[in-house]
């Protein structure tokens, strides 16, 4: 896992906190963004994209959780979207789970 993966989670979460939080699409009617549009946007400037290296890092982080459920043709394959869209999830969440994917893998200093 990559520091720049934890400094384009931190990206993320500055863009859900801006925008707002989305489900089911990348973005929603006012300019509200899911899990996936944030990383595509701290990453290539727009939501619609395919995964980043950062957002594939941040999924295979999550899947060792054992969190994200599957799909595809074998039932294989960690879906972050599913999970993003679940009817329970809730933006405090998945700001949280983005918070401590960074702050693991791109550490900051605490100030005095």
């Amino acid at each position: 896992m990559s520091k720049q993966a934890g400094q384009t989670a931190r990206q993320a979460v500055a863009i859900i906190e801006k925008y707002g939080w989305n489900q089911g699409g990348w973005t929603g009617v006012d300019g509200q963004v899911c899990i996936r549009g944030a990383f595509n946007i701290a990453t290539y400037g727009i939501s619609a994209m395919l995964p980043s290296q950062a957002e594939q890092e941040f999924t295979g982080w999550m899947a060792e959780l054992g969190i994200l459920p599957k799909f595809g043709f074998d039932n294989e394959e960690p879906c972050l979207a599913s999970w993003n869209d679940h009817r329970d999830r809730t933006k405090d969440e998945v700001l949280a789970y983005l918070n401590k994917f960074a702050e693991e893998h791109d550490p900051q200093p605490v100030l005095p």
